[in-house]
């Protein structure tokens, strides 16, 4: 199959969160696909949150597989439009009652407990959201 690339995404719009991801392979044939609505309060949804939401998806879909297929090696490319969910999601947590109090402390939790059970290389790329060019 070669190597895998996942690409997560989300959106929010007059007080609604969606997020949605694909994984596909190198030649690009499409493995897997979802999309759903981001969880929480709407007065705390966001479009950063809809983002970690798209992520933590991601992230929970390969844990499940990985765990069901047993596979204990390999690498993913994940791709993702915004350097701050990136950074929350895969860079070292703050330490102290301060990541308490993010409203997304919940969602980037649990991503990081995921990442802890994946046994993948995950290379994350940022990538430029809302391109508009004509190589797409």
């Amino acid at each position: 199959m070669g190597k895998l690339s996942a690409c997560s995404d989300g959106s929010y719009s007059e007080g609604k969160a969606t997020q949605g991801w694909v994984v596909a392979t190198s030649s690009g044939s499409v493995v897997l696909k979802g999309s759903g609505p981001t969880d929480g309060h709407p007065n705390l949804l966001s479009a950063f949150r809809a983002e970690i939401s798209g992520l933590l998806a991601l992230l929970y879909i390969i844990q499940k597989k990985c765990l069901f297929y047993q596979i204990t090696d390999g690498s993913i490319d994940l791709f993702c439009d915004n350097k701050g969910a990136i950074a929350k999601v895969f860079h070292l947590q703050q330490q102290g009652s301060t990541p308490y109090l993010s409203t997304d402390h919940n969602l980037i939790n649990s991503c990081h407990q995921l990442l802890l059970m994946i046994l993948l290389t995950i290379a994350v790329k940022w990538v430029k959201g809302h391109y508009s060019g004509t190589n797409k």
